[in-house]
């Protein structure tokens, strides 16, 4: 049986669940109707007793009032593995493993990649996320400059661009991440899922998880395994086409890379085209046109995201204060005319696990990881 959008109390207590703020829950939008396209009466009372803290197996299972046997199926099996509508997860406070409801910000993810719902992905169900993500996700992410917190987001740059005599940190390119990944999926960018072709043809197949989070995003067959040469390959092809590449903003332990545009993309569409950039930052480099070797093809001028590039007296010129160093341009570039120069100290990159820091902006949704 589907969840009744008419059970008032139960759908907030969902919504309460899955991270809305308790001054929103009377007039959010489109997340109701959405949760009643992949929620049943009993998964929506199951989510509501769990509410937003995590428990261990043995809480659940008393929450609920079954045996642990029971709980573990119905948590893993049902909730986890077919629907996605629960995460395990490590406790980071007390080191023990819980299980927690799936939070907005991955909900859509979690969803939009599953087979479970592929008989619901009609253009409805995909423009409800769209309509989601523009009139009410984006207006979340201020909350993380209400708390003060550093962006969530960085622009990764591929190798290729940087020049061999400027510093190369290993955890800002995106060779110096995957070398270091234990296991790499790749998997459809969700957002270019969720607009279904109406913005843009980008490719689809090039967004990348590593480590626990490539092991879930295979094993729930969201995607498939590569090799680091395969995903290298990837990635370039991506950036050949336009596409920006965005990860944590740490130093260590990460678990994506995004390859965005800013027609589709949950966070570059806000950073470009609303002017939010405190949700992401630019890498440390920034692009730079030689105009002796530039013939104003504008290749880069079409390429670049960020609208950072115009053509003045036939030659190709860039905005410092638009481009946010992705190296597109210079991959693009048949004139090799275009370079990434290094601008920024080691303090553009927030350090620390990218995880920790996930942790630390769940708690501004009263969400602990």
């Amino acid at each position: 049986m589907k969840l009744e959008l008419k059970n008032q109390d139960l759908m907030e207590d969902v919504l309460y669940a899955i991270g809305i703020s308790k001054d929103r829950l009377k007039t959010i939008k489109y997340l109701p109707e959405i949760l009643q396209h992949i929620m049943t009466q009993e998964d929506a009372e199951i989510i509501a007793k769990l509410g937003r803290k995590g428990v261990t197996l043995k809480e659940g299972a008393e929450l609920l009032g079954i045996s642990e046997e029971e709980a573990q199926k119905i948590l893993e099996e049902d909730l986890f593995k077919k629907k996605g509508l629960i995460i395990p997860f490590p406790d980071l406070m007390s080191g023990s493993f819980k299980y927690r409801v799936t939070p907005m910000l991955l909900l859509h993810d979690m969803t939009l990649l599953n087979a479970h719902y592929a008989k619901e992905k009609d253009i409805k169900f995909l423009d409800l996320w769209d309509n989601f993500y523009k009139e009410e996700m984006v207006p979340e992410f201020d909350r993380f400059k209400e708390a003060d917190l550093p962006p969530i987001f960085r622009v990764i740059p591929i190798n290729e661009p940087l020049g061999s005599t400027q510093e190369i940190l290993t955890y800002e390119t995106i060779k110096g991440i995957i070398d270091k990944a234990s296991i790499i999926s790749v998997q459809p960018c969700v957002c270019r899922v969720r607009t279904h072709g109406k913005n843009c043809d980008y490719p689809i197949d090039v967004c990348m998880a590593f480590g626990p989070a490539a092991k879930i995003v295979i094993e729930r067959g969201h995607g498939r395994q590569v090799s680091k040469e395969e995903a290298l390959a990837i990635k370039k092809k991506a950036t050949e086409a336009g596409l920006v590449h965005l990860s944590s903003n740490a130093s260590s332990g990460f678990i994506f890379i995004c390859s965005c545009c800013e027609c589709c993309c949950g966070a570059l569409y806000p950073i470009v085209n609303l002017g939010k950039h405190h949700i992401g930052i630019p890498s440390r480099y920034q692009s730079q046109i030689d105009t002796e070797l530039c013939i104003g093809c504008e290749t880069c001028v079409e390429k670049c995201q960020f609208h950072a590039i115009s053509i003045e007296d036939e030659k190709a010129i860039v905005d410092p204060s638009k481009c946010w160093g992705c190296g597109v341009c210079v991959a693009v570039c048949p004139q090799e005319a275009a370079s990434l120069n290094l601008i920024h100290d080691k303090k553009q990159i927030t350090r620390g696990d990218a995880v920790v820091n996930l942790a630390k902006y769940g708690k501004q949704f009263g969400i602990k990881l």
